[in-house]
């Protein structure tokens, strides 16, 4: 007899897929579709924070102080740490990039300067979103380093080079239609 494809979720008690359930490091399904399991976690984590006094301040003001703390050591910490959690690159192939870049956009061509990097002073990370969806990068997926504006547009295009063609194509077209 084969396998059933479906299973009942046990709290909103309908019938889904099984990619619709989170899979236990032993390999076995959650009970709770992901949609239930997020929602009781979401709940439960809400329920901690509210019985236990301060916990989620205390928590922020923790982490606030060691940030602080590895800055007054290293003015570039917060830049090493994010450029490692968001792309998976040490500030050492950042600096490469830009270098291989001669320390201007992918795209435009143009050096950072406050008004392009959103007062950042440097470019932001562009990468494959195709590869990773989220915010965050693989780092295998890193395509180049590209000033505010030009990394908004090609997003606004979805990362879509039919798209950009056609946004091209209208750009230089027949100027007297």
């Amino acid at each position: 007899m084969p396998r059933s494809r479906v299973r009942d979720c046990n709290i909103c008690e309908k019938s889904k897929p099984l990619d619709s359930f989170y899979i236990r490091t032993d390999g076995s399904l959650f009970s709770q579709c992901k949609d239930c399991r997020k929602e009781k976690v979401k709940i439960s984590r809400r329920s901690r924070d509210e019985n236990i006094p301060g916990y989620r301040k205390e928590r922020l003001l923790k982490k606030k102080l060691y940030d602080m703390q590895m800055r007054e050591k290293d003015p570039l910490f917060l830049r090493k740490k994010s450029l490692w959690n968001y792309y998976r690159m040490t500030l050492e192939q950042y600096e490469m990039m830009l270098i291989n870049q001669e320390g201007v956009c992918a795209i435009c061509k143009e050096p950072p300067t406050l008004a392009n990097t959103k007062g950042k002073g440097f470019l932001e990370v562009d990468h494959d979103h195709s590869c990773c969806s989220t915010k965050k990068s693989c780092g295998e997926c890193i395509r180049g380093l590209l000033c505010n504006p030009c990394n908004v547009g090609i997003g606004r295009f979805r990362d879509n080079p039919e798209k950009l063609m056609a946004a091209i194509e209208y750009l230089v077209g027949d100027k007297n239609a």
